[in-house]
Order: structure tokens, then sequence, then C-alpha cells
């Protein structure tokens, strides 16, 4: 099976866990654009989701298992987000963010909205609205490699 067919799959069992009160936001093709952060900038707009210059999505940056570990928490939703359950099981999502990472080459690069504490730069629980408070909740992993661009966002506005 061809790498969008995986995604396409993903996608499914992923979206048979509705959210409460938002949306999934899916995307996976082949890249256009010289850098990774102006394909992750196109990418955005196109989904309508934010603006944000290439130049900026530079300090978005995160380690692969920063990443991983994000996506798996943003999957999860639950207490983190302020709702009483999970949307998926910690074990469930934990899986679903491998798959999606196993898409990319091993030279990807990956772009979160978490935020760093300010006063020592190591990762919070925060997440940047990118200026957008249309959304209480947002966040999620975009992934770049040498061919292809995906995406995995979650917005819930309750």
């Amino acid at each position: 099976m061809d790498n969008p067919q995986r995604f396409k799959n993903l996608r499914s069992q992923i979206q048979s866990y509705p959210r409460q009160s938002g949306n999934y936001y899916f995307d996976f093709k082949q890249r256009t654009n010289v850098t990774a952060e102006d394909d992750v900038a196109q990418l955005f707009a196109q989904l309508d989701l934010v603006t944000i210059s290439s130049e900026d999505w530079i300090e978005y940056e995160a380690s692969k298992e920063v990443a991983k570990n994000w996506l798996k928490n943003a999957l999860i939703g639950g207490s983190e987000i302020g709702h009483t359950k999970n949307t998926i099981e910690p074990t469930k999502a934990e899986d679903f963010a491998q798959n999606f990472f196993l898409l990319f080459d091993s030279n990807a690069k990956y772009y979160t909205n978490q935020l760093k504490n300010k006063n020592d730069e190591t990762l919070s629980n925060a997440f940047d609205h990118f200026g957008n408070r249309d959304h209480v909740y947002s966040y999620g992993v975009a992934i770049v490699d040498n061919k292809n661009i995906g995406i995995i966002w979650i917005v819930e506005s309750d």
C-alpha cells in the first residue's frame, strides 16, 4: 500500500472518533516549495487554519519525539483541554501518531504550535493560537520530508 492510501486509511480511523466540539484537519501530499517552512505556511493557509510567514515557522520546529507526543496528546483530548473524558484512548492515540510518523522519511522536519517556557526554553503544555482566538483549543503536527508534507490538526471551540 502506498503512503497516500495509508494516510487515507489512517484519516478514516481517526475520524471514527468524533471530537466533542471541534474538527480534524488532515492533508497529505507532495511538496511544491523549496523550503519546508514554505510548504507548511502554504498548507496552513490552504486549510484556512492560520496565516503565518514561512520565516516564522522556523521557530515552531520540534524534535520527532516532542512532535509525536504533542500529536498523541492532541488526539487524546480529555482533561488537558477541559473535557471529562478522552476522545481517543491513549494507547490508540499513540498508535495513530506512530502510523502518521511512519509515512515520512528519517530526514523529516516536524512543526507544532507548542510554546516554550519563557524562563528556561523547556516545552510547556501551552500552545500558540497564532493570533487566531476563534478556537479554544487548536493543535497538532505538520511533517515535511524531501517528497511529502502532511498534517493532522485539531480545533475545538467548546
